[in-house]
């Protein structure tokens, strides 16, 4: 027969991102997580890259449009990659001192910083995310620089008209 639980003690505890990465040549954004979040709860544009610890007014960031959600949620290490978006990425690329290499560093972990706004994601508990503004930001833990070169997508030419 089942025994029945003499205390419970509901789960209280808000998840945190622990850290993150940004590999800005396969577009992915990886969150390592406290605990398993729910999916499905996960709000894109709760999340911000800039490129200031605190966001200044000649600081640069995106907030994120969308993308595709690929988890690897297990005990130990609960992990959310994130495929950036078209938009995004192309934003991205275009800011100059957004996760850029710093001085002769190849790293851009000193200009790239997430942002994360409440209820961006949950927690199996249903605790939403301890928020950290612009300002209480984390610096990446890792990033990949850009080295895809860029390819022409479409042209067009009319040669009918005369110069």
């Amino acid at each position: 027969s089942a025994l029945l639980v003499s205390q419970f003690t509901a789960d209280n505890v808000a998840p945190t991102v622990v850290s993150f990465a940004l590999n800005a040549s396969s577009y992915v954004l990886t969150l390592s997580l406290s605990e398993t979040i729910r999916l499905p709860t996960l709000n894109l544009s709760g999340l911000s890259i800039q490129s200031d610890a605190n966001l200044t007014g000649s600081s640069q960031w995106i907030s994120l449009t969308g993308g595709i959600v690929m988890a690897s949620q297990n005990q130990t290490s609960p992990t959310v990659a994130i495929a950036l978006s078209s938009a995004d990425i192309n934003r991205l690329l275009q800011l100059t001192s957004l996760a850029r290499p710093l001085g002769t560093s190849l790293t851009a972990t000193g200009s790239t910083f997430l942002a994360i706004a409440g209820g961006a994601l949950v927690d199996m508990a249903g605790n939403p995310v301890e928020a950290t503004g612009t300002t209480l930001t984390q610096a990446a833990s890792a990033y990949v620089a850009d080295t895809v070169p860029p390819t022409l997508v479409s042209f067009d030419l009319d040669m009918a008209s005369s110069p």
